[in-house]
């Protein structure tokens, strides 16, 4: 049986048992980063786009400012009436 032969019977080149240690370790540590930084890309967007819309709402809110003290009348004395 001829090496090829051999190799395709275990599942061709894909087969991790013959990686050597350094290159299942690197394999092992890429995945997870690589899932982490697209999931913290998405999160990114997202916390981007909420921003927009926050702004987005702030310049179509009217903000009513309340009356400085001095404006408002006292509490003891009654209110005006109109003549």
């Amino acid at each position: 049986m001829t090496q090829d032969a051999a190799q395709a019977r275990k599942g061709g080149g894909l087969s991790v048992a013959g990686w050597p240690l350094q290159r299942k370790i690197a394999a092992l540590l890429a995945i997870p980063l690589l899932l982490a930084a697209t999931l913290a890309g998405l999160r990114v967007q997202s916390d981007l786009s909420d921003s927009r819309q926050a702004g987005t709402s702030a310049k179509q809110v009217t903000v009513i400012q309340p009356r400085p003290p001095w404006s408002r009348p006292s509490p003891t004395t009654p209110p005006a009436r109109a003549t």
